[in-house]
């Protein structure tokens, strides 16, 4: 058993070894996109306030003054002031609708961000490596060899396993090049295995749909498939003004703190998405509309979902590590990086047999 096992876990590393060490790059770039772009775009996204912060109706009567005709989807404001303001519209009609970010103190137009399209590549390249569905196949098949190679390498490392508990988690010196090898192999894999199985089990999700149903029902939440994305429903500057002036006090009013908020006027009211100080990923969202008054008509806080539909929200930040913040991050990308070298000692010793 323990020889079939070995000739199998080394003949599946060198053959799927090069498509998982490309997933796990691609994944630890995508572990750490929200700060690559804060650095990146520094003069946009870490914009400091340098005087009160603009409400709502005052940013909307600043940009109207550039840009008489302008239709508006949505505005976002950040709760605190190292953070640029954000509005979704059309500066004359026609124009398609985009991102536009404002200082949120004078309502300056800053620079455009750079690098999501970037990164939406990157993303991409990990689930489906540019091939649709049948490179979601692939991916979702290296997911399941990685998963069994990791049981397969744990069965062999039992199998041989160090007399102490040093042995099992540090890298004993070694006169051969090969033994050295071997030692950083089967290391990494102790140290990094429930990490990887938690990386593939999560990513196979993206891979294969009856896959994604049954943890939506083994966690009681109705699956719903994803919706097209459809074009944003503009307003001229007259009318969104009026609505953010109930909208804009009454969530002061009713919210308080908060990171950032997103209004999205609707057909009879004004929807809200933001986050509250301290929220670990985007995916942390809360909800809440008012109509034409100013008049609450619902509320629903991230914290009072279930626990089964926040994972299901979040399930993309659990496979990044955002769900934890930096730490969640920070062992993801250490999962992945080990990952690569994991493969690189795997290579070593199979051609050096």
């Amino acid at each position: 058993m323990y020889a079939l096992t070995k000739r199998l876990h080394g003949w599946i590393g060198i053959t799927a070894g090069v498509l998982m060490t490309w997933v796990a790059l691609t994944g630890a770039l995508m572990a750490f996109q929200p700060q690559l772009l804060r650095v990146i775009n520094a003069d946009t996204l870490m914009v400091t306030a340098n005087g009160p912060r603009l409400s709502p109706n005052e940013l909307i009567a600043v940009v109207s003054a550039r840009h008489p005709q302008a239709q508006w989807a949505s505005i976002e404001l950040a709760g605190h002031d190292q953070a640029p303001a954000q509005a979704l519209l059309s500066v004359q009609p026609g124009a398609p609708v985009q991102a536009a970010y404002f200082h949120p103190s004078t309502g300056e137009r800053l620079p455009d961000v750079i690098g999501e399209d970037w990164f939406e590549t990157i993303e991409h390249l990990h689930r489906d490596l540019l091939l649709g569905d049948v490179g979601k196949n692939i991916t979702g098949i290296s997911a399941i060899l990685l998963l069994g190679m990791v049981l397969a390498g744990s069965y062999m490392r039992w199998q041989r396993r160090p007399k102490t508990l040093k042995g099992w988690l540090w890298v004993r010196s070694s006169t051969s090049t090969r033994a050295h090898a071997f030692q950083w192999h089967g290391v990494l894999g102790t140290w990094l295995g429930a990490l990887l199985i938690f990386s593939a089990a999560t990513g196979l999700s993206w891979s294969y749909e009856p896959y994604k149903k049954a943890i939506y029902q083994v966690l009681s939440v109705p699956y719903k498939a994803k919706a097209p994305r459809t074009a944003p429903s503009t307003y001229d500057s007259a009318h969104f003004a009026s609505d953010m002036s109930a909208a804009w006090p009454a969530f002061v009013r009713d919210v308080g703190a908060f990171d950032r908020a997103i209004f999205t006027p609707k057909a009879d009211d004004v929807a809200v998405a933001y986050w509250l100080p301290g929220a670990a990923h985007i995916r942390e969202k809360n909800d809440i509309r008012f109509n034409a008054r100013g008049q609450r008509i619902e509320h629903r806080l991230f914290a009072q979902k279930p626990l089964g539909e926040q994972l299901t929200l979040s399930w993309k930040m659990l496979h990044t590590g955002q769900y934890w913040g930096w730490s969640g991050q920070l062992m993801l990308l250490l999962s992945s990086l080990g990952l690569v070298a994991m493969s690189y000692f795997g290579f070593r010793l199979f051609f050096k047999k």
